[in-house]
C-alpha cells in the first residue's frame, strides 16, 4: 500500500478514536511531509534509515524533531496492527531534548501586556489565562455557560478523547471576574446557548492560533519577549506555590495525572524563595 493511502487510513482511525481536529490536522500534515520527502513509496518498503534521514532533515530543534518522532511512532503502531507490517519505528531512538528552563512572567511583564491590551477582550484573555492556568486548547473550548461569575468557578471540559485534558473545576479571582464581566457585557451574543467564552470579531470561537497571534501582537507593543499561552500556565503554577498553595491542589487545578511536572514548578518556587531571602535577609541587610 502506498504511504499516501496508509496515511489516509490512519486519519480515519484518529477520527474514529476521537482525537481533536487540531491534533489530526497536525499529525496528517507532518506525515504528508514524510510522504513528500520519500516520494510516496509503498509503506512496507520504508526503512529505518529512511526515517532517520527524514528526522535529520527537519530544519527545527530537537524538541520539534521529537514531536515528529512521536507522530511516526503513533502511525507505525497503527500500521503494524492494521496493515500487518513491522513496526520499524521501535528501532528509532528519540531525539535527545534538553529540558528548557521555565521562566515565568514577572509582574512588570504582565502589567505591560495589560497596558498594551486596548480591547476588553484582550485584557480579559490575559487575566483569564493567568488566573486559571488552563491550557489554551481548554480555553478555546469554553462557553459562557462554563463560567459562574458570581462564584468564580470555571468548568474545564476535556475533548472527547480526554487524552490530555482532564475534567475539573478551576477558579477566577475577583479582579479577573470583573475584567471578564466587562468583556462579556460588551457582547450582544452572550445570552445564546453555547456562545463561546472568547470570540473573534466574527462571533466564532477563538482557536489556539488566534490566541497565539493576539498575544504575539501584544508582546510587540508591550516589548515583552517570549509571550505564548503556555507561559501563563507556568506563571500561574509558580505564583500559586509562591503564595502558599500546596502541590496536590495545584496538580488538580492544572489537570496533571502525576506530580512530575508540578515538582518542576516546586523546585523553581523554592529557588525563588531562596533568592528572595538573600535579598531580604535582615541580618545581611542590616550588616549585623
Amino acid at each position: 500500500m502506498q504511504l499516501s493511502k496508509a496515511i489516509q487510513g490512519f486519519v480515519f482511525y484518529l477520527n474514529g478514536a476521537n482525537y481533536s481536529p487540531i491534533t489530526i490536522q497536525y499529525y496528517e500534515a507532518n506525515l504528508r511531509r514524510l510522504q513528500k520527502q520519500l516520494n510516496d513509496p509503498p509503506v512496507e518498503t520504508i526503512t529505518v534509515n529512511d526515517l532517520y534521514h527524514f528526522l535529520i532533515s527537519i530544519p527545527f530543534s530537537n524538541s520539534t524533531k521529537q514531536v515528529y518522532w512521536k507522530i511516526i511512532r503513533s502511525f507505525y503502531r497503527w500500521a503494524a496492527q492494521e496493515l500487518n507490517i513491522e513496526n520499524i519505528s521501535l528501532r528509532i531512538t528519540a531525539p535527545v531534548v534538553v529540558s528548557k528552563t521555565i521562566i515565568p512572567f514577572s509582574q512588570e511583564d504582565i502589567q505591560a501586556l495589560i497596558k498594551a491590551a486596548k480591547s476588553k477582550r484582550n485584557r480579559a484573555l490575559i487575566m483569564f489565562l493567568l488566573d486559571t492556568g488552563v491550557r489554551v486548547s481548554e480555553l478555546c473550548r469554553m462557553t459562557v455557560l462554563d463560567v459562574d461569575l458570581s462564584t468564580g468557578m470555571v468548568r474545564v471540559t476535556p475533548f472527547q478523547s480526554g487524552r490530555k485534558s482532564r475534567p475539573r473545576v478551576v477558579y477566577l479571582g475577583t479582579n479577573a471576574r470583573r475584567c471578564l464581566w466587562q468583556y462579556l457585557a460588551s457582547r450582544p451574543d452572550t445570552e445564546q446557548k453555547n456562545s463561546p467564552l472568547f470570540a473573534a470579531h466574527t462571533g466564532k470561537p477563538l482557536d489556539r492560533f488566534a490566541v497565539k497571534n493576539i498575544l504575539t501582537r501584544l508582546a510587540v507593543k508591550a516589548k515583552v519577549n517570549n509571550v505564548h499561552p503556555h507561559r501563563f500556565r507556568h506563571t500561574f503554577a509558580v505564583q500559586y506555590l509562591r503564595n502558599g498553595g500546596d502541590v496536590f491542589t495545584l496538580q488538580r487545578l492544572l489537570g496533571h495525572n502525576s506530580l512530575q511536572m508540578v515538582k518542576h514548578y516546586l523546585n523553581l518556587a523554592d529557588t525563588d524563595t531562596q533568592s528572595a531571602h538573600r535579598r531580604a535577609s535582615p541580618v545581611d541587610r542590616w550588616r549585623l
